[in-house]
């Protein structure tokens, strides 16, 4: 076992070079690019946002070039006087993660031997349940974790070669904000949207001839598609085939996702299934698989319990 967990390590050192060596720089000049600019360098990102002159909200006026030099003069304060600071963290990271490996090595050579210690800790009449039970969840969570990984890297690789079709700017950077995103429940697709199109606002040029409106109104699109084929796709046959849980309980998942209400999630579930029943005669093969139809159903429903709840909440906080 040790020289497979040593083979491991290699790997794992020799891929994190390679992305190190590889992909960090463009990262880094991605990044650099994107929070760099002054209204004399309209080729950059924040150059193209100072120019706009003044934004108008409703009950408020920004000066878009006020605050670009007051973003660029924050900035610089921060890289001076956090020098050190950052310094420390990286160091402090760095130590945390050598640790980590280190520990992460011995829990792996003597895993056996540890689980067995910590079972002989549990009373003889319930060792078998509580063994049979931490399985099962380590067997779970295991697949998530994978079912979660393999997500983001989907949503990172598709949204990285959608934005450079279009032509986007700094579509390494936003298509990795884009994957983590996925993560985040509700929020975050609408986070990853509005933060491309704000890049696709404001770029200097615009690939096709196209205008910078245009470009939005296409990334847009183009986003809100990829967020159907998550919702209809990817989440209930992909990471649900990682978990191997029931296709059921994807689509409670799923409908959880969006209501973040557990008695909320269950009664959409119910209105879901029942109108399964009642349109079962209506559904067509032609359009799609029966899996997709439910999961279109099922998101139906708890946008519109989400919709419900936030009426009753403000009905509820009155005027």
């Amino acid at each position: 076992r040790i020289w497979w967990i040593f083979l491991l390590y290699i790997l794992l050192g020799i891929l994190l070079f390679l992305v190190i060596r590889g992909v960090f720089p463009l990262i880094k000049n991605e990044i650099i690019d994107l929070a760099s600019g002054s209204p004399n360098q309209p080729n950059t990102f924040l150059g193209r946002l100072s120019s706009q002159g003044t934004l108008q909200l409703p009950g408020i006026t920004v000066d878009l070039k006020v605050q670009v030099a007051n973003f660029t003069e924050w900035l610089t304060h921060q890289v001076l006087n956090n020098t050190a600071k950052v310094l420390y963290q990286v160091f402090d990271t760095f130590i945390h993660f050598e640790v980590f490996l280190l520990i992460t090595f011995y829990l792996l050579l003597d895993m056996e031997k540890f689980t067995r210690q910590t079972i002989r800790i549990i009373p003889q009449p319930y060792r078998r349940e509580v063994w049979q039970i931490g399985l099962q969840i380590n067997r779970t969570l295991g697949a998530y974790i994978r079912g979660l990984v393999v997500l983001i890297i989907i949503m990172s690789v598709v949204s990285f070669c959608a934005l450079q079709i279009l032509g986007v700017r700094y579509a390494l950077v936003l298509s990795l904000a884009t994957g983590v995103l996925e993560a985040v429940p509700l929020l975050g697709p609408v986070l990853a949207t509005l933060l491309v199109a704000t890049v696709a606002l404001f770029q200097p040029h615009v690939a096709y001839g196209l205008n910078n409106i245009t470009l939005v109104i296409i990334v847009i699109s183009v986003y809100f598609v990829l967020r159907q084929m998550e919702d209809y796709f990817v989440i209930p046959n992909v990471v649900g085939q990682f978990v191997h849980v029931h296709p059921a309980l994807a689509i409670f998942a799923l409908i959880l996702r969006i209501t973040q209400e557990k008695s909320e999630a269950e009664e959409a579930l119910q209105e879901a299934f029942w109108q399964v029943w009642r349109e079962a005669g209506n559904y067509n093969a032609s359009r799609g698989s029966v899996m997709a139809w439910l999961v279109q159903l099922a998101r139906s429903r708890a946008i519109d319990r989400f919709r419900q709840m936030q009426s009753r909440r403000l009905r509820d906080a009155g005027p």
